[in-house]
């Protein structure tokens, strides 16, 4: 039984390698279509900085925002010497940061100041956004000069002299100045949250969501392997010379077990050379919890249909949508989405995430076992009533 196995699963492999590569092409398009359209559905705001100082520091700031790249996405800021600042809307600039003159003055002396932020009405969302930032650099300037204010309060109360005040004045400013410039890395903590309570980052989650459906599709391939000898003279003759229900399936299933398990490790090594995953020995136990349950569960859905491609096909294309991974998951109604979780692929995909770092999912894991019990028991059926001739 075991060479007729090997015989079968190689002709598999064959038309499985053809048929991956069809979908490898297709699933490429998809996503450089897919990526083109993310970068062109936002434009960073253009954003004019007019100093009437025309001082060195305005450069500087202007110089470091745009080496930031988490500020250089959002925005895309000049320094312009203007003496019409509204000016700058005709030229494609939705927002206009005026510094006016004296301000360094007034900062360096510790006096309020204060500058100004125009901003287009044609940005629409975008206009929270170069408010927010505004506001973030206002709260800065504001805690700066709050603290200078409380020592210039000392130096009032204890009648220091004013070379004092000046000394005083000169290194907080040169130490606000530097502190400023290294904020981000000092004080700002850059934290990625997971997806939509999925546990992972989008990456890692259009990874394990496309890849539990490229292996839930992959049953087609295997198609000859299930059911080439799912009859009743085959069944009767294998039954004859002492060959057991398991040792009917058991090669069957492990071969193509085999030949999953090699290609999600292998996906999963290539996510986590571009950072997307980690590779530990639990992630490498659960990729094959995940590939036996995949090869087990697609097993039954093809030889418990007329085709087996229908089945495959509308159960892993259904779980695909109704878990997210065409549109994104805040799009979709919550009760699709927990139809899509609690569905065999659904299943499968929680199975991966959790290998790829998502926290480990109590309900997707007592519905993997139901699942896998629930096919043990259809493949027994099928195999004793075919032998029985109960069914065609």
């Amino acid at each position: 039984m075991l060479r007729r196995d090997i015989k079968l699963f190689s002709k598999c492999i064959i038309s499985g390698i053809a048929i991956f590569l069809v979908l490898a092409v297709l699933f490429g398009v998809i996503a450089a279509v897919a990526s083109d359209a993310a970068e062109k559905a936002y434009t960073p705001v253009k954003v004019a900085v007019v100093d009437c100082d025309d001082s060195l520091y305005s450069r500087i700031t202007v110089n470091v925002i745009k080496n930031l790249g988490y500020i250089s996405e959002l925005l895309e800021m000049r320094r312009i010497v203007t003496d019409d600042p509204e000016s700058l809307f005709g030229e494609g600039y939705s927002a206009v940061i005026v510094l006016p003159k004296g301000y360094l003055d007034d900062i360096v002396s510790a006096e309020n100041t204060g500058g100004t932020v125009l901003v287009s009405s044609r940005l629409g969302a975008q206009r929270e956004i170069v408010a927010s930032v505004a506001r973030f650099g206002e709260a800065m300037l504001a805690a700066g000069q709050n603290g200078t204010f409380c020592g210039l309060f000392l130096i009032r109360d204890h009648g220091l002299s004013s070379e004092v005040r000046r000394a005083y004045l000169d290194e907080v400013n040169l130490t606000l100045v530097n502190e400023a410039f290294s904020a981000h890395g000092k004080y700002v903590t850059e934290e990625v949250l997971d997806y939509e309570g999925t546990g992972l980052d989008s990456d890692a989650y259009y990874v394990s969501v496309w890849l539990s459906f490229l292996m839930m599709m992959s049953a087609i391939c295997f198609i000859p392997l299930y059911t080439r000898d799912l009859n009743q003279p085959m069944l009767r003759r294998l039954r004859s010379c002492g060959l057991t229900r398991l040792g009917f399936w058991s090669w069957k299933l492990i071969l193509s077990l085999i030949f999953r398990i090699l290609f999600v490790t292998a996906a999963i090594f290539a996510a986590a050379h571009f950072g997307v995953a980690v590779i530990n020995f639990e992630a490498v136990c659960l990729v094959i919890l995940f590939s036996a349950y995949v090869t087990l569960s697609s097993c039954v859905l093809t030889v418990a249909s007329r085709d087996g491609i229908t089945v495959n096909l509308l159960l892993s294309a259904g779980g695909l949508i109704a878990c997210g991974g065409i549109v994104p998951r805040r799009l979709l109604p919550d009760i699709l989405l927990r139809i899509g979780d609690l569905s065999p692929f659904g299943v499968a995909k929680s199975l991966l995430s959790t290998a790829l770092g998502a926290p480990v999912s109590a309900s997707a894991s007592l519905l993997a076992f139901v699942y896998a019990a629930a096919s043990v028991i259809i493949l027994y059926l099928k195999t004793e009533r075919t032998m029985l001739g109960k069914l065609s």
